[in-house]
């Protein structure tokens, strides 16, 4: 049976009424799952409606450390669950089809990704990409300079040198 946004909302956070200052209770099933699939802990205490001071002294005082370690721990769990399904991923592996009663019906072979093996050697292995890149330049006629040429060259590069006292032409 599906619940409703109104059901979902106030199991998140429970207030009790008759005060304006109604303490907050953390629902911390829901925190679990929500750090099962990577959350912060600021996404974690906007989800539950609440400021995460107020969800760092309720860790405190119900879990005996701080928020901050406690989604630290939390997403470790999530990292590890991460890298089980990429490496499941990379291998391959059979899939079991069900039917609406959840027996198995079928199993479903998924092959290896290939693409998963590729980031992960990267990733752990140091692999990369080899890339070759070749340059061709055409080829460079030079040719000599009359007289005239050289001596505007040489004129200019006076000015220039007159203009720049303090550069100093490399030798």
């Amino acid at each position: 049976m599906k619940k409703t946004k109104s059901e979902m909302a106030k199991k998140r956070v429970v207030k009790l009424e008759g005060n304006q200052n109604a303490v907050k209770l953390v629902d911390w099933e829901t925190v679990d799952r929500l750090l099962s699939v990577g959350c912060i802990g600021e996404e974690i205490a906007q989800f539950l409606g609440i400021s995460y001071d107020t969800i760092q002294r309720h860790c405190v005082s119900e879990k005996g450390t701080s928020f901050a370690d406690y989604v630290k721990n939390g997403n470790g769990n999530f990292k590890v669950s991460l890298r089980r399904l990429q490496a499941r991923s990379a291998s391959g592996y059979v899939e079991n089809v069900r039917d609406d009663e959840g027996k198995i019906i079928d199993r479903r072979i998924v092959p290896p990704s290939v693409t998963m093996q590729i980031w992960l050697g990267k990733q752990f292995l140091g692999q990369r990409d080899q890339v070759e890149s070749t340059v061709h330049l055409p080829e460079l006629k030079v040719q000599p300079i009359n007289k005239d040429e050289q001596d505007k060259i040489n004129d200019s590069l006076e000015k220039l040198n007159e203009s720049y006292p303090d550069i100093q032409p490399e030798s």
